[in-house]
């Protein structure tokens, strides 16, 4: 089997269920399995970097994902099955379209499958999904036990400290993104409450000024992609913020920065991101469910600003 993946989320579980190796193709910020030899990079965030053959591929291209996608290289892959989250707004017609035109340019079938994870039901439901595409499903069933298992126990034990806190899970800080989706589950799981937006969405951009009148106790700072020093280096624009000083969660310290690398991908890493969130919202300074360098916080990230931000 043959599959490019264009979503990072994918790419995670099809190594977490140890098929990387029929990986032959995967997105510029898919961490690529070690085993997947055959696997390139097909996507970019530059705009306007790759040119298709046809007017009808560069409209596949714009339509399977928000990245620049390099699909002459895509179709040399040969892929079986292409994973992806797809970006054109009407997805009933566009990926049987999608699917006729990679046809006739490759000469065998293609099958498109959408990964719309937009709450923590369709995040394990797309888990079990690819497992059954791949043939592990009950690989795949049993990370969505452990998963499931581990927050059942965590919701059992911390409901309490969590209970009533409003929390803003930032996926960056300029602009200023909230995640939504699935995190609102989790946060509302946990007797908590995310932000209330305007414009309710899996995850976008919000005005600085909802975050404030939202007044969250809790600030979780987790940008995707992003190791715990960079998430770290987003202190920088949140703290020149209009009312930054006078924010509950500033206030009480509870501003936390984590590793985005973590908390948006399945598998172990996907536990420690949500571990972590928990930990924030409880307010467990021990590392009771955490290692001890999974998040910091903010009074450690003033403490050793030079060292941490290169500056004083």
């Amino acid at each position: 089997m043959r599959i490019v993946s264009l979503h990072p989320f994918a790419t995670d579980t099809l190594d977490y269920c140890g098929v990387g190796w029929d990986l032959v193709g995967v997105t510029h910020v898919c961490s690529v399995p070690k085993n997947a030899t055959k696997a390139k990079i097909l996507t970019t965030g530059r705009r306007g970097k790759f040119i298709a053959s046809t007017q009808d591929l560069a409209r596949v291209a714009q339509g399977l994902t928000s990245y620049e996608v390099d699909i002459e290289q895509m179709i040399d892959c040969v892929p079986d099955f292409i994973l992806a989250e797809i970006a054109h707004p009407d997805k009933e017609k566009f990926i049987p379209w999608a699917e006729e035109v990679l046809y006739k340019a490759l000469g065998k079938r293609i099958a498109i499958r959408d990964l719309n994870i937009n709450s923590l039901k369709t995040l394990y439901s797309t888990m079990e999904e690819i497992g059954r595409l791949i043939g592990k499903r009950e690989r795949a069933a049993k990370i969505v036990d452990e998963i499931k298992s581990h927050v059942t126990e965590w919701v059992d034990s911390y409901t309490m400290l969590c209970k009533g806190k409003k929390v803003v899970v930032l996926s960056e800080a300029s602009p200023y993104i909230v995640e939504a989706g699935w995190m609102d589950d989790l946060i509302r799981l946990f007797g908590a409450q995310p932000l209330e937006r305007k414009e309710q969405s899996t995850c976008g951009e919000v005005p600085w000024a909802e975050i404030v009148t939202g007044r969250p106790d809790v600030i979780f700072v987790a940008p995707h992609n992003a190791f715990l020093n960079q998430s770290v280096r987003r202190l920088t624009a949140l703290e020149t913020a209009e009312g930054w000083e006078d924010l509950p969660a500033v206030k009480r310290g509870a501003v936390f920065f984590a590793p985005g690398t973590d908390i948006y991908r399945p598998g172990p890493q996907f536990l420690k991101g949500i571990a972590a969130l928990v930990s924030a919202i409880a307010g467990l300074d021990r590392p009771i469910i955490q290692d001890q360098d999974d998040t910091y916080r903010i009074r450690h990230v003033e403490m050793y600003r030079h060292k941490l931000l290169g500056r004083p």
